[in-house]
């Protein structure tokens, strides 16, 4: 057993439930260690210029808009998960990112302990840091499972935050995210 199974085993034991009696229980602790390690979790060690990946040379002035991108991720908070949609929009100077590897640079920051706010930052400022863009700006709507379980108790309630990097104009970026604020 590993050290995130074996907290997973003590936190099942702290709460009043025994996994090594209740047969449902039984492999839990090293499911719940699995979901962590490949799939809510496992944007940590990697490099974001690293999973951008092989950038395009670029001609002219095109903005670049993605929108409906689809994450999830934990509160650091709550360690509950909250998930939603990330567009994103970039004025590429020499260089342009390849689809899938923005949709890489999303993924590395959402499959970590984060803030909401933290994943828009990061993610609008590695476009400026490591494509070159002249400006970018994210917007991320997501409902937060802290919001629906616990305190206000509220599901449907959707967050939404905004960063712009760089020199794109507000004005301009918010009407390619199809946003007003």
């Amino acid at each position: 057993m590993n050290d995130v199974e074996a907290a997973v085993d003590a936190l099942l034991r702290a709460v009043g439930r025994d996994p090594r009696r209740e047969r449902e229980l039984r492999g839990t602790a090293r499911r719940v260690a699995k979901a962590l390690r490949e799939d809510l979790l496992d944007g940590y060690g990697r490099d974001p210029k690293g999973v951008l990946g092989k950038l395009v040379p670029q001609k002219g002035e095109a903005l670049v808009s993605i929108r409906g991108i689809r994450f999830h991720s934990m509160c650091p908070h709550h360690l509950l998960p909250y998930r939603g949609t990330l567009d994103l929009v970039y004025r590429p100077t020499r260089w342009l990112a390849g689809f899938s590897g923005l949709i890489r640079l999303v993924d590395l920051w959402a499959h970590r302990l984060i803030l909401q706010e933290e994943i828009t930052e990061a993610v609008a400022r590695d476009l400026v840091r490591h494509v070159k863009a002249s400006g970018a700006a994210c917007r991320v709507a997501a409902e937060q499972a802290c919001m629906i379980v616990r305190g206000p108790k509220r599901d449907g309630t959707r967050v939404v935050s905004f960063h712009f990097a760089g020199d794109l104009p507000r004005k301009e970026a918010l009407a390619a995210l199809g946003a007003e604020i």
